[in-house]
């Protein structure tokens, strides 16, 4: 997964993150995308990996 991740980080600069998440919901159970916040929230990945947007972008 690591080699993905990377790949996503080189392609996405700046949404990398969200893809991942959202490709990590939807591979462990099809949610739909407006209860994906909801999904992510209750996955202990989502402490490892920080979503919330930097102010200075």
């Amino acid at each position: 997964m690591q080699g993905k991740i990377e790949g996503l980080r080189n392609h996405f600069h700046d949404s990398w993150k969200e893809i991942a998440a959202l490709s990590i919901i939807r591979t462990l159970r099809p949610t739909p995308l407006k209860y994906a916040e909801s999904a992510w929230s209750k996955l202990y990945l989502s402490e490892e990996i920080d979503l919330r947007k930097s102010s200075g972008k």
